[in-house]
């Protein structure tokens, strides 16, 4: 009987102790599927109003479009501007929107946007991620402005070295993850054509109006990123070395680029997607790459780091895997 007694105490001592102890995988989990989708949707929504509210729907389309137009005439792209809005992408960039500018800069807009729409969808499923990730506010603010760079990470995901060289004429920091990705033959190839295509474009005029150019980047841009801020660049280049090589390329261009907006975040999803870190470590970086916060890119790639550090230790079995296994793991 007294062994009866004491065997039930100790059942009814572990039933207390599953009521009171956090079951945090759970919680995560619960927090990643109903939260964070409502999360993203509320800064969407701000961003739907303001975007519709001060007419800058489709603004960056409408601004490349402008410049490419103003240099077809023989005028200066940089000089062009958009609702206050200066162009201040270097010429190669130019050259994409040749097209565009035939068409017209409404319906360049338009195109740009719904354009920018699809290429997130297709994004998104590549990535193998919920379809409401469309909502991620980096993916949503480029999609609203029609912003190259939505198009630019999903030619980089889904496309052979000839897109990737396109993505790389849209925003030259392309080249970034290209590194990362060791992808040698589109480097090359894009390399080439900018030489290439330099003759026909306006370098002199660039390099010319360059102070004022990067005046015009530093005032139109939020700045987000940790560059400029030497203590915190150097705790990003240490998190960044503790995500892996892969990934922290995708990951560099928000957390340290110069001049950087919302938008740029957009090159973080490949490595949310995919890097081995807990689900929380995911979870509070898609969090801090949220908001237009300076500083939440790279706090967001700190987090990760962590995370990809302790999900090394706790399975340090990985590691020992044939790199070319690794990389089929991580595809």
């Amino acid at each position: 009987m007294r062994d009866d007694a004491t065997a039930h105490k100790a059942v009814m001592r572990r039933g207390r102790r599953r009521r009171t102890t956090a079951d945090w995988p759970w919680i995560v989990n619960w927090l990643t599927k109903w939260v964070l989708p409502f999360y993203f949707a509320a800064f969407a929504v701000g961003m739907v109003v303001y975007f519709i509210g001060h007419g800058l729907v489709g603004i960056d389309g409408r601004i490349y479009t402008r410049a490419a137009a103003e240099w077809l005439s023989g005028g200066n792209p940089w000089g062009v501007s958009v609702e206050g809005y200066l162009f201040a992408a270097p010429p190669p960039t130019l050259i994409p929107f040749v097209p565009f500018a035939l068409l017209g800069e409404t319906l360049s807009a338009l195109l740009w946007v719904a354009g920018s729409a699809v290429a997130g969808v297709l994004l998104v499923r590549r990535l193998h991620l919920p379809l409401w990730w469309i909502l991620f506010p980096p993916l949503i603010n480029g999609i609203l402005a029609g912003n190259a760079d939505v198009v630019l990470v999903a030619l980089l995901v889904n496309g052979g070295s000839a897109v990737a060289v396109l993505a790389t004429f849209l925003k030259i920091y392309a080249v970034v993850p290209l590194l990362g990705e060791k992808r040698w033959q589109a480097l090359a190839i894009t390399a080439a054509a900018l030489i290439l295509t330099a003759p026909l474009l306006p370098w002199r005029s660039y390099l010319q109006q360059s102070g004022q150019i990067a005046e015009t980047l530093a005032s139109q841009a939020v700045g987000i990123s940790a560059w400029g801020t030497p203590f915190l660049m150097i705790g990003v280049a240490v998190a960044l070395a503790g995500v892996g090589p892969r990934f922290a390329w995708w990951l560099a261009v928000p957390a340290v680029w110069p001049s950087t907006q919302l938008h740029y975040s957009t090159l973080a999803l490949p490595a949310l997607a995919n890097v081995r870190a807990p689900p929380a470590a995911v979870l509070v970086a898609a969090m801090l790459f949220a908001p237009e916060n300076r500083w939440f890119p790279a706090l967001a790639v700190i987090v990760l780091a962590i995370g990809a550090i302790l999900h090394r230790l706790a399975n340090p079995e990985e590691t020992s895997l044939p790199k070319d296994i690794q990389s089929e793991v991580r595809s």
